[in-house]
């Protein structure tokens, strides 16, 4: 699969910068809860408060894309995509990327083993989430501001976490595939009913598959789905359930609607090795980051027409997420 390898051989770059500290980790068990929360019947701890309102003020439409290259979140006006700036602060290795509904980003570091979040408009870490993880490449929220983490786990038995907003501690973190086998977790996603879906590749790298948790990860029950993605390195979701699958093997970005048995179209074009994809609040937009090209696509979620491309000309160097504020979140 020589698509896939090129990808995957961009992660123990990354991961070499932290030999010194071992890049080591192991993946928490299904079914895991914390000490420090309380465990209730099922053994899973009490749900967290769920947020405030949104901010009545307007978001930002800034764009933040991660570089690894420069090891920064490259901040981008909307529409112009002019430089607005750079956070570095708490960056180490940076892979995925998430805006929450309420404009807080996080963001995945490969290299850092944690997730970094920051306030709407800050360039330092406002809260770090790092228990349990080793190798996090990609990160969501749902609408209440739970964080649901894709851990790659040196691509042996990867897992998804998930963790209440502002607290380190794991929720409950589950092992998609069959018997909880897996060569990594590279994508993870959630409804909004609770539902969550995790992108991964099968032992041997042969083939890859995507695991539904019905009602979220609380028992750790997953269903495969039956559509065939050769190579899916993210998953995301439309507002009406669709996933979206940016898929290396095939170079393409899928569209999979309910009940996600076959791709239903393609979006965007040109790509070499497509890592992440995000839409904006509205649906509108869709950004598809290419490592391998070092570029941006911005697409034209409706037509699936490519809008602009970012790249070179805009400082970027090995970009593996970008996200719209505001970002499309269920």
């Amino acid at each position: 699969m020589p698509t896939f390898e090129l990808a995957r051989r961009t992660l123990p770059a990354i991961c070499l910068l932290t030999i010194a500290s071992g890049c080591a980790g192991s993946a928490p068990s299904d079914n895991y809860v914390p000490g420090s929360l309380s465990p209730q019947p099922g053994g899973v701890a009490t749900r967290a408060p769920q947020l405030a309102s949104p901010l009545k003020t307007r978001l930002k439409k800034l764009l933040y894309v991660t570089d690894t290259f420069g090891n920064s979140v490259k901040i981008f006006k909307e529409g112009s995509y002019r430089d607005a700036g750079a956070i570095t602060a708490g960056i180490s290795g940076p892979t995925g990327d998430f805006l929450d509904k309420r404009g807080n980003l996080y963001v995945a570091n490969f290299n850092g083993a944690d997730i970094t979040e920051y306030n709407q408009g800050a360039t330092t870490p406002s809260f770090t989430y790092s228990a349990s993880l080793v190798q996090p490449f990609h990160v969501t929220t749902d609408a209440h501001g739970n964080l649901y983490v894709a851990d790659n786990n040196k691509s042996s038995n990867g897992f998804v976490a998930e963790y209440f907003p502002g607290v380190d501690a794991v929720v409950q973190a589950c092992t998609p595939g069959p018997n909880g086998n897996n060569a990594g977790v590279y994508g993870v996603a959630v409804d909004a009913s609770g539902d969550v879906f995790a992108a991964y590749i099968l032992p041997g790298d042969t083939s890859a598959a995507i695991a539904e948790y019905p009602g979220g990860l609380k028992s750790c029950s997953q269903q495969t789905l039956p559509v065939q993605v050769g190579s899916p390195a993210d998953v995301t979701l439309d507002q009406a359930n669709n996933l979206i699958v940016p898929d290396e093997l095939a170079k393409t970005v899928d569209v999979i609607a309910p009940p996600y048995t076959n791709v239903t179209r393609t979006i965007g074009s040109g790509f070499a090795v497509p890592a992440q994809v995000t839409l904006n609040k509205a649906n509108t937009l869709a950004f598809v980051t290419d490592p391998s090209n070092g570029t941006v696509t911005i697409v034209n979620y409706q037509t699936g027409a490519n809008v602009t491309v970012l790249g070179t000309q805009n400082g970027l160097g090995q970009p593996y997420g970008a996200v719209e504020a505001p970002n499309a979140v269920y």
